[in-house]
């Protein structure tokens, strides 16, 4: 957690450019989409559990989980439309 901390800059730029990696590997938008908004939802679920573990410990600390849940939202809800106007 420690280094995650302090080196944020560093983690996130080796995150996105994983990220973007696994997003230009799938051949279309809506398994695209569906890969954001899957993996939007399971840091949801991530972000709630540390938040716990971070109460636990009595750390001032919280992760903010909005943005993930309307992300997840909002990539599942352009996945079904892009599946739609595939299948018409």
């Amino acid at each position: 957690m420690t280094d995650t901390l302090n080196k944020s800059r560093h983690h996130a730029v080796r995150t996105r450019a994983r990220l973007l990696a696994q997003l230009t590997d799938q051949p279309h938008d809506h398994w695209r989409l569906n890969h954001i908004a899957r993996d939007a939802t399971a840091a949801v679920t991530i972000a709630k559990q540390a938040n716990s573990v971070l109460e636990r410990e009595r750390a001032r600390e919280r992760i903010r989980t909005s943005n993930l849940e309307a992300l997840a939202h909002v990539a599942g809800f352009l996945a079904e439309g892009e599946a739609g106007s595939r299948s018409a």
